[in-house]
């Protein structure tokens, strides 16, 4: 049986460090960036985790492609962090030709929040769906405090579906 967690269960995991992600430290506290940093880097593992999950348990027929996401999500990891632990915190500002690498960071961070919520909405329409289709569930993504109460019971619905189809079909293929 797959282990499925209730939504109060993962916005008590995830709660102190959407907080602790969004702390602004200022005048002498403002060397405790890496909080921030820590608490941003334990949403982005669960979100990738959570990802990956949900890829193994979609049919392949629905041609999602996963190697793009990948890229993206370790790209914005390794960029984000690279960049705010090499400014002390501070605010970073892409100019220049760094403006295209700025650009295509965002592009990655809107393209990992973004693939979640496809992967939902597909398992949801039983079929590949369109950007458009999963923007709602992106934004749940987004704002994840809120987010997370809806999104997890649709997961935990969507999983224990897609797990009891498979177990009926392994059943009627021994017959």
């Amino acid at each position: 049986m797959i282990y499925l967690p209730k939504h109060w269960q993962i916005f008590l995991l995830l709660f102190p460090f959407i907080i602790l992600s969004s702390i602004d430290f200022q005048g002498d506290l403002g060397n405790l960036y890496w909080i921030n940093l820590i608490g941003f880097s334990v949403i982005l593992i669960w979100l990738f985790l959570l990802t990956n999950e949900l890829i193994k348990i979609v049919p392949k027929e629905y041609g999602l492609k996963i190697n793009l996401y990948y890229v993206n999500a370790i790209l914005f990891f390794v960029v984000y962090f690279s960049a705010m632990y090499l400014n002390d915190g501070n605010d970073v500002n892409f100019s220049g030709i760094y403006a295209l690498i700025g650009f295509y960071i965002f592009y990655a961070f809107l393209q990992s929040f973004g693939f979640a919520g496809r992967i939902i909405k597909s398992m949801e329409l039983n079929r590949k769906s369109k950007k458009r289709e999963s923007i709602g569930y992106f934004f749940l993504f987004i704002f994840l405090p809120i987010g997370i109460w809806f999104l997890q019971p649709k997961i935990n619905k969507l999983t224990k579906n897609i797990a009891e189809e498979k177990i009926t079909t392994a059943n009627k293929e021994l017959r």
